[in-house]
Order: structure tokens, then sequence, then C-alpha cells
């Protein structure tokens, strides 16, 4: 049986902080959501977040909420329930999804002010509430996941131009 995103979180979780000889807390539950990819990814790479900064971060802030962890993965998975999408339909009626992922760890985390990520987040200039509300969004289905960001070359070419059908040149009215 393959390990769920959720326990692959808590795992890269408690590997950032064993390697940083820290104890773990959501802020590196929120490294490790950073360093999953994705659409909460992109959503904190948006806010011009680095997991070297979320590093930095995870030195100055520690834990106020006992087993923080344990709370944010469990209310993932509450999150993750709301947020069910149907797959598609069977014979028995809508299949749903309600496998948690890094997204629903991100809206956890934010959730909750009293956990150091959500702090965190704050102390680096992030409007918490309105990430929130974007990471929500995402993760119910309102809104489409945030683009991959263009790389270099592709900002550095000029953008495709559409040319406007040629016309003949107006001929000048009779006199």
């Amino acid at each position: 049986m393959g390990m769920t995103e959720l326990s692959l979180l808590r795992k890269a979780a408690r590997a950032l902080a064993t390697e940083n000889k820290q104890a773990a807390t959501t802020v590196h539950l929120l490294a490790a959501v950073f360093d999953m990819g994705g659409p909460a990814h992109q959503l904190l790479a948006q806010r011009r977040l680095e997991k070297a900064g979320l590093m930095r971060a995870a030195r100055t802030f520690d834990e106020t909420v006992d087993d923080a962890l344990g709370m944010a993965l469990a209310q993932a998975q509450q999150v993750a329930h709301r947020a069910a999408v149907p797959l598609h339909l069977t014979s028995r009626g809508v299949e749903q999804s309600t496998a948690a992922g890094s997204l629903h760890v991100l809206v956890a985390l934010l959730s909750n002010r009293a956990y150091a990520a959500a702090r965190a987040l704050q102390y680096c200039g992030v409007d918490v509430g309105k990430l929130r509300v974007a990471a929500t969004r995402v993760a119910h289905g309102i809104i489409a996941p945030p683009r991959q960001p263009r790389t270099r070359s592709q900002a550095a070419a000029p953008p495709a131009r559409v040319s406007a059908p040629s016309r003949a040149p107006a001929r000048p009215a009779p006199a």
C-alpha cells in the first residue's frame, strides 16, 4: 500500500526539522507543502516565498498548540472532505474524491492563526486572509489552480502577434 500525500508531507516536515536540529512545527509542514509542488506551491510562490525564507522562519516561531502537526493534518482531511469534487457518474451515483493533499494542508495551516506557519507567513509580509481565500477557492474548485510561471526564456521572447487581415487601401472619393 502506497503512502498518502499527507503521510509524505508529515514525513518531509519531520525530516526538515531533524535536518536543522529543530522540533517539527507547522512551519516545517508549510515548507514541505512548498516542496511538494502543485497549486499550493504556486500560490506560495506568487507571494514571492521561498523555501529558504520559510526555513529561516522555522527557527523564529515556536508552536503554541500541542500536536499542531497532527491537528493540521486532521483539519486538512476535513477540508478535503468538504471540498470533495465529483469525479464521475457511476451506476451507484456520483463518486467523490476525498483524498487530502498539499492544497488542503495549506488551507488548514492558514485557517488557524495560532499555528506557527500562519504567524511566519504574516511575518514574511503575506496577507494570510487573502491567501486562505485563494487556497480555499482553488481547493473547492471555484477557480482554476494558478498557472505555472513563465520561464525567463519565455518572458524574454516577444509575445506572438496576430496580424490583422490585410485590406485593400481605401479608394479616394470621386471629386
